[in-house]
């Protein structure tokens, strides 16, 4: 338990790391206003989690370590749903979003949109293995014509 904390995000770019023993540590790691999202994840596939924020359609991880920023993405159409974050075959988790315009975007650990995306679907997904006997994971949506259309990784 000496190594354990409990990571308290708050407006204005600012985190507060409470450690089960010591002190409360409050960072100023970004740049971000009262309304979004707030998650800790591994996606640089470093060991460590890391602080994704999602804030005015802006996606943003930074390093928990040094608090520096891994990479950026500004959207151009709204988003109001949270990331959702899955793993592949190593151990850092892929981010993805979904739009209010209906497009969903998946990143890779350098920041970059994945190869193949976006592509159009609606923002409610999902994203996981269909038979369980094999590695492969799939994401499957609906479009606005009401398929179903799904994309293997």
């Amino acid at each position: 338990m000496k190594n354990s904390f409990v990571i308290v995000p708050k407006d204005k770019g600012e985190v507060i790391k409470v450690p089960f023993e010591g002190d409360p540590i409050k960072l100023k790691i970004g740049d971000w206003g009262t309304n979004f999202t707030f998650n800790f994840e591994d996606v640089s596939g470093s060991a460590d989690k890391d602080y994704v924020v999602l804030s005015d359609n802006n996606l943003s991880v930074y390093n928990q370590k040094d608090s520096t920023k891994y990479f950026a993405y500004k959207f151009v159409d709204d988003v109001s749903n949270r990331p959702l974050f899955f793993k592949v075959t190593n151990n850092n988790d892929l981010v993805a979003v979904g739009t209010d315009n209906r497009m969903i975007y998946i990143f890779n650990e350098d920041g970059l949109v994945r190869n193949g995306f976006p592509v159009e679907g609606m923002s409610k997904f999902y994203f996981g293995p269909i038979d369980f006997g094999n590695n492969s994971s799939y994401l499957i949506s609906s479009k606005r014509d009401h398929k179903i259309y799904v994309y293997k990784f």
